[in-house]
């Protein structure tokens, strides 16, 4: 009988990379939030700006939170418009290699409601319906408006009207 057979380990000396990308906000690498970006686009142009869009999940199942946008959040400051955003992809594996794609503001959030993100089981939000939807700076941390408090109104037909924006442009009485 010949000398009996070594199993070969095909991966040894071989380097593997995964697709990789780190997000810095305001100079500080995004950690634990890095869980809750659900995607991100990189689009690079020859005649337009660069640009980046992060999609991010803005609810704590655990602690029944809002962590990043509305009156109960608890790091409003992470996507918060007017702070400075720095996106690096690129590959790990043997060797990082993240490159720093684009660094510049944080311009806009856009909220996308479904009919899952009813507050009550009953109030779902379907086809059809007419809403009114309201954004609202609440100056004072409170989920009900107060006197001052700046907001805008736009009227929504649910499966018919696409994306609006809402301007604000009203103090609250």
């Amino acid at each position: 009988m010949a000398g009996a057979a070594l199993p070969l380990d095909p991966y040894v000396g071989q380097d593997f990379y995964v697709p990789a990308y780190e997000v810095f906000v305001r100079g500080r690498k995004l950690r634990e939030e890095t869980y809750d970006i659900l995607s991100v686009t990189y689009t690079d142009s020859l005649t337009n700006l660069d640009s980046v869009d992060l999609q991010v999940n803005n609810w704590d199942a655990t602690k029944r939170t809002a962590p990043y946008f509305g009156p109960s959040a608890t790091h409003p400051e992470v996507f918060e418009p007017g702070a400075e955003v720095q996106l690096l992809m690129g590959y790990r594996g043997a060797a990082d290699d993240l490159r720093t794609m684009v660094t510049g503001q944080l311009t806009s959030v856009d909220v996308e409601l479904t009919g899952a993100d009813a507050m009550l089981e009953s109030r779902r939000i379907s086809a059809g319906q007419q809403l009114e939807v309201v954004a609202r700076v609440a100056l004072g941390g409170t989920p009900t408006a107060t006197s001052g408090d700046p907001f805008g109104q736009v009227s929504y037909h649910v499966g018919k009207d696409g994306t609006l924006n809402i301007v604000i442009d009203r103090l609250a009485h």
